[in-house]
């Protein structure tokens, strides 16, 4: 084989290592982003939503959560160390004081540090009515860490930056 064949082969598989590193890393991200996508839809309540598919979602959203994790928010009940049970019983309680509710994050930013950790910031929308009729519209900032378990992207730290105002 000439020099000029070895370095072409040389090329052609630093290239190929490059684009399936590539490929692998994008393939994370989405991963990590598909699951805000279905924590967003788990705790997003229609106006009429049956009793067995509320049931359903909250029990679903403890699935997205490590075991222990941790929260920390501007709410004393909110904050601490949970298990994935904790996190469903709270979003149950939490999900029935509204008759409408959707949570919607935008400008999310990842950043897979290894290959089992990741951390996302990012801001979330919360809107909705409570059952008293109140209307709520809150939006925050977010820092969230996940691991990977078990092929599994899940939650294991999240809690609300404090942003400067103007």
């Amino acid at each position: 084989m000439s020099k000029r064949h070895l370095l072409f082969a040389c090329a052609l598989a630093a290239a190929l290592l490059a684009a399936g590193l590539w490929w692998a890393h994008g393939r994370e991200m989405r991963r990590v982003r598909r699951q805000f996508k279905r924590l967003s839809g788990w705790v997003s309540k229609a106006t009429r939503e049956r009793p067995l598919s509320t049931a359903y979602r909250a029990q679903s959203i403890g699935t997205l959560f490590t075991r222990p994790c941790r929260l920390k928010t501007h709410v004393q009940t909110l904050s601490g160390t949970f298990t994935p049970a904790e996190v469903s019983r709270t979003a149950a309680f939490v999900r029935s004081q509204f008759s409408r509710l959707t949570l919607r994050f935008y400008d999310l930013q990842i950043t897979i540090t290894d290959k089992t950790a990741a951390q996302a910031v990012l801001t979330a929308r919360l809107t909705g009515e409570l059952t008293n009729g109140e209307r709520v519209d809150e939006a925050h900032e977010l820092r969230c860490k996940l691991l990977k378990v078990e092929d599994a992207w899940l939650f294991s730290d999240c809690e609300i930056v404090d942003v400067l105002q103007r």
